[in-house]
């Protein structure tokens, strides 16, 4: 698992080996990046900062030595790696599209658009063969929409269908689980950020059933928060994911 974490002066990637619990320091950058682990766990694919142009920046950063060299210096925010751990998948652009980089070749190309709305947080399914996307209908209205993918690139919108288009609320960051079959994502239809997932037919990933609540942040003092560096991890019978604890102190001095 990869994870940031911050220090009095500066930004941290680490990495743990969940099996042994073995923590360590992969390297060090001054701002929040946004990170993510390649499917083998050998490369970390990382934006050194999510703010303004800098986020065009992609670096690979190696697990074993935190050597890191960059990759593209005029790509975009990073949202996912494909399963085979071939490429990776990054947004750009004021209308944001959906691009794949080869990290070996440095080739880049298109593979999701629409002509008058914006997408985000494009992660493709475990088998490769369809992507969920954050869907910008309107300011403010932004459902999950699931695209079918043939030759890695998704079909045309006209074949994408809604997720969740029809429950109130934000609905962002989804992601799958390992056998494609729930899509899961942060959503604040009870009011605040939630943990939700929703079933889907195994066969072309239509909704099976209702939206079910996964994790709900206890009291007011925890918050899930889905900020560009918010990447859950799945492993077979767990969920993994971050979350901002509110604490205040009060002093007595004479």
């Amino acid at each position: 698992m990869v994870y940031v974490r911050t220090t009095m002066t500066n930004v941290e990637i680490h990495g743990r080996d969940l099996p042994t619990g073995t923590d360590r320091v992969v390297t060090k950058v001054p701002e929040y990046p946004r990170a993510r682990i390649s499917p083998d766990g050998s490369t970390i694919a990382m934006n050194p900062t999510y703010f303004g142009d800098a986020e065009r920046t992609i670096n690979l950063v190696s697990w074993s030595t935190g050597e890191t060299k960059t990759l593209c210096d005029s790509c975009g925010l990073i949202t996912d790696w494909s399963p085979d751990g071939k490429r990776i998948i990054y947004r750009f652009g004021k209308r944001s599209e959906v691009f794949e980089l080869d990290p070996v070749s440095g080739h880049k190309s298109l593979i999701a658009s629409d002509p008058k709305r914006s997408l985000a947080s494009a992660v493709l399914s475990p088998d490769g063969s369809w992507m969920a996307i954050q869907y910008a209908l309107s300011e403010g209205v932004r459902p999950l929409y699931i695209a079918p993918v043939k030759d890695g690139i998704a079909r045309p919108v006209s074949e994408w269908f809604p997720i969740l288009q029809d429950k109130p609320g934000n609905h962002e960051r989804p992601w799958w689980s390992p056998d494609g079959r729930t899509l899961y994502y942060l959503s604040d239809t009870a009011g605040k950020l939630n943990i939700w997932a929703r079933r889907l037919n195994d066969l072309d990933k239509k909704p099976a059933g209702e939206p079910f609540l996964v994790f709900a942040p206890p009291g007011g003092r925890y918050r899930v928060f889905a900020h560009p560096f918010f990447g859950p991890a799945l492993g077979p019978k767990s969920l993994l994911f971050a979350m901002t604890e509110t604490v205040s102190n009060i002093y007595y001095a004479e």
